[in-house]
């Protein structure tokens, strides 16, 4: 609504519902201290870190070391899983020797073998992430 040329009253409307709008952010100087304030105090959030209180930091610490250990233990079932895997290829290939009966076997095996192999990479991938983040973590509550 306008009395005149001054705008009295801003609102959106959309499927019925009614939102009131500041006015001063139609005529554009009222508002642009206002963006310049919050631009600054983006600033200012973005350029410095948050420091950690003790208590959360130490948390997650606890939260990367049992993490960590998680994923040791991941990693080691993976390996034995890919030992067993490998053994029972080599007893296909010693004892089987009908096709196309150990033809499929072995690609199955192989194809086991192979998926066990991506989770391990994966799982040691994440799990270099994991203490990476912990040595950052033990760095920080050093200071």
């Amino acid at each position: 609504m306008a009395k005149g040329s001054q705008l009295i009253r801003a609102e959106f409307v959309d499927q019925g519902h009614c939102t009131q709008l500041p006015v001063n952010a139609f005529d554009g100087n009222a508002c642009s201290g206002d963006i310049k304030q919050l631009e600054q105090e983006w600033q200012q959030a973005l350029s410095v870190p948050a420091s950690l209180s003790c208590a959360t930091n130490q948390h997650l610490i606890g939260v990367a070391q049992q993490q960590a250990k998680t994923h040791e233990s991941r990693i080691a079932q993976l390996e034995q899983a890919i030992k067993l895997l490998e053994l029972q290829r080599q007893r296909f290939q010693d004892s089987i020797y009908g096709e196309p009966g150990r033809s499929i076997l072995m690609n199955r095996n192989e194809l086991a073998i192979q998926e066990h192999l991506q989770h391990l990479a994966i799982t040691q991938a994440s799990q270099q992430t994991i203490v990476n983040q912990l040595r950052l973590l033990n760095d920080s509550s050093e200071e």
